[in-house]
């Protein structure tokens, strides 16, 4: 897990708990597929193109082996 040590956006915390994890990676898959909603999407954009798509997935999955 990569723990919020301030106030700001935490890129790839899509569900606002304070950490990027794999239920993040989940809630953005399922968000893709259409079958799920982001508590705070503008976290989910992380290759800050305006949009999410599977490049973001790709992102969140390279940060979460870190």
């Amino acid at each position: 897990n990569v723990a919020l040590t301030t106030n700001a956006p935490q890129m790839g915390d899509v569900n606002g708990d304070g950490a990027v994890n794999s239920a993040d990676l989940v809630m953005l898959q399922k968000y893709l597929h259409g079958t799920g909603t982001l508590t705070v999407p503008e976290n989910g954009d992380l290759i800050k193109d305006g949009t999410l798509d599977v490049f973001d997935i790709i992102e969140m999955r390279k940060l979460l082996i870190k």
